[in-house]
């Protein structure tokens, strides 16, 4: 038996190797929306690239031998996978303060699935070379806003109780004075209060002593911070 796994692993160097590189691209493009706090990060994105890739390679080989002669479509599974994906990308869409967020994780998560299968199927050129394109877009064109050219971006991050409008008040706020906001975050304590994280974009000489000192008087805010 022992012999039999060997002769078997010695016979599919190449499907390994598939699974290796389709890791090392999901990875790459996990990398850099874990550095944007993104829900979807390495680990997610090094499984999913990896798994369209075995569909792929079990679609392709797994059933040759069961099926002998028999007229099977290999592509049926790497044709569903499209389908899956889909559920998959819907789950990291939601509608957050009148506008949709998560559209470009959703896209990266069925292009990197695309990446997967074309590595799962032997087009290794075409898998790196979207990878790198991928990569470079997020980093090239994220968080780049007409006139922000002279501007930093800091993350205030207010926790207040759950349940409360106050979030709603701090942007409505943030506009008053004319404040740029990139995206918002929220993420729930178990001491039944919401940390809301904001990320804006603030004048390089520009200060948010007069802002903080606003917000720091509103009756539900438990606690606020500012970083960059």
């Amino acid at each position: 038996m022992f012999s039999a796994i060997l002769a078997d692993i010695s016979g599919n160097w190449e499907n390994i190797l598939k699974l290796v590189l389709a890791s090392i691209c999901g990875g790459l493009i996990g990398f850099e929306r874990s550095l944007r706090h993104k829900d979807a990060g390495i680990r997610t994105h090094i499984i999913l690239c990896m798994g369209t890739a075995l569909f792929v390679i079990v679609s392709r080989y797994g059933f040759t031998g069961s099926f002998g002669n028999a007229n099977s479509d290999v592509t049926r599974i790497a044709a569903n996978i499209v389908t899956g994906i889909g559920f998959l990308g819907a789950g990291v869409i939601f509608l957050r303060g009148g506008s949709i967020k998560g559209l470009t994780t959703a896209a990266g998560i069925w292009t990197t699935a695309a990446i997967g299968m074309a590595v799962g199927s032997g087009m290794y050129t075409i898998g790196i070379i979207s990878t790198l394109f991928i990569v470079g877009i997020q980093f090239l064109f994220h968080k780049v806003s007409p006139g922000t050219e002279n501007m930093q971006l800091n993350e205030l991050v207010f926790t207040y109780p759950e349940g409360s409008s106050i979030l709603d008040d701090i942007k409505a706020r943030l506009k008053q004075h004319h404040i740029h906001i990139q995206g918002v975050k929220i993420s729930r304590n178990s001491d039944d209060t919401v940390t809301a994280t904001i990320s804006i974009w603030v004048g390089k000489n520009e200060s948010l002593s007069d802002f903080l000192d606003i917000a720091a008087k509103l009756p539900e805010l438990k606690d606020y911070s500012i970083s960059n």
